[in-house]
């Protein structure tokens, strides 16, 4: 910057102020490994989940979605009403993303499940929510719901706006993972069965799940599948 003035003859100066800045050379991380890597994995995760936000997490659509306004929750870590364990997110993942293992909890009884879904979880969650209002036993939850009348002892015969309101106060869904290779049904229990024992949703625990010995021989997926902090 500078000032323009009369004379320098008359005391008068001009101030000329000089910014010097330096650029360092690229290191060689930054050679081997540049951050367009990092975008270019980014990229690939936003392909697969259809989620455009670069955190990982359980995050709500963009669009006007019922179930992420009243029952999609996103939490900063996992964790579930029967353990003081908290578990980091692994990835992106929205309403839309298949193959996902799911956590709801019960806010009035304090209590979690843990399920699996090869479609959406929008669409299980459809489903969920239909069987609880016309009392249909096809899981655990809706079997609680069903038959617990003192604590979920509400007006199912309702319009539909109105019984998603006052669901919403009943339960929340959280996605906690996603499959991401070798999609298929066995991988996916798997995978859930793996939730189940760290959340700790199984009955003897107070959670909802009942144990399958279908899924508890796989003690080898549950050590490579650490996601601990």
């Amino acid at each position: 910057m500078s000032r323009t003035v009369d004379s320098p003859m008359k005391g008068e100066y001009i101030y000329i102020y000089i910014f010097v800045s330096y650029r360092g050379n690229k290191t060689i991380k930054e050679i081997l490994a540049p951050s367009k890597l990092k975008q270019l994995e980014l990229t690939n995760e936003v392909a697969k989940t259809g989620v455009t936000n670069s955190n990982v997490g359980c995050f709500k659509c963009s669009k006007a979605c019922k179930f992420c306004k009243l029952f999609l929750v996103h939490p900063d870590f996992i964790t579930s009403y029967h353990t003081d364990k908290k578990f980091d997110f692994r990835h992106n993942m929205n309403c839309e993303t298949k193959w996902v293992i799911y956590l709801i909890d019960d806010l009035v009884c304090k209590r979690s499940y843990v399920g699996s879904s090869e479609i959406s979880t929008k669409s299980r969650w459809t489903n969920h929510k239909s069987h609880i209002r016309h009392s249909l036993a096809t899981c655990e939850i809706t079997k609680h719901f069903k038959e617990d009348k003192s604590n979920h002892n509400f007006n199912r015969k309702c319009k539909l706006n109105d019984f998603d309101n006052i669901l919403k106060m009943h339960l929340n869904v959280t996605i906690i993972d996603y499959l991401t290779t070798d999609c298929n049904t066995q991988n996916l229990k798997n995978r859930e069965a793996y939730w189940q024992n760290q959340l700790r949703t199984y009955s003897n625990y107070g959670g909802f799940n009942k144990r399958d010995p279908r899924t508890e021989t796989s003690q080898s997926y549950m050590s490579q599948q650490q996601v601990q902090q």
